[in-house]
Parts: structure tokens; sequence; C-alpha cells
């Protein structure tokens, strides 16, 4: 079953990617392989490319209520992330 999209236009900043995922992916990505251990790759291609391009975001309201919901699914992800990795990190991902 499918649902109608909304129609309803989102605010423009809204529509951005957090912090160092837009600004800074392969410096991102070598914070990332430095805090697991994993020797420096450089085969990334497309990083740097936005992954939503249609657009999808411009008639999608986020509701007070869908965004309370979403914070509480996602908590205990982001207390995993809190516990192993600095504040600073976790506000730019945010």
């Amino acid at each position: 079953m499918r649902f109608p999209q909304p129609r309803v236009r989102a605010e423009a900043a809204d529509r951005k990617a957090p912090g160092d995922v837009r600004d800074r992916p392969f410096e991102l990505l070598r914070q990332v392989e430095q805090h697991i251990g994993l020797k420096p790759y450089d085969g990334y291609t497309g990083v740097d490319v936005p992954v939503s391009s249609t657009g999808a975001w411009s008639t999608l309201e986020i509701t007070p209520e869908i965004d309370a919901h979403v914070q509480q699914l996602f908590a205990p992800q982001y207390a995993f992330l809190k516990s192993r990795f600095s504040e600073d990190f976790i506000t730019r991902i945010a």
C-alpha cells in the first residue's frame, strides 16, 4: 500500500544534510576510520555528491509530533554515539 505524498513545503534549511556529512565528508570518513581502527582508504567515490536530489524534501512537512516520535526512536542510537564520540562531533552530525 502506498501513501500519498504530503504537499506542504519544508523550510530550505531543513533540506540540508547535517554539518560534517555535507561540509566535509572525506574528513568525516577519515575520522570514522581512525576511530574504529581502520587503515585509511583512498578509493571512496561520490562521497561529496548529494544522494537525495529528487526534491522530495520540498514537499515534506515534519510536524512537531513526527519530530518527537523520530527523536524517541533514535534516542538509543544517540546515547550510543554520545558514549563513544565527543560532544563536538555529536553536535555536528545531529
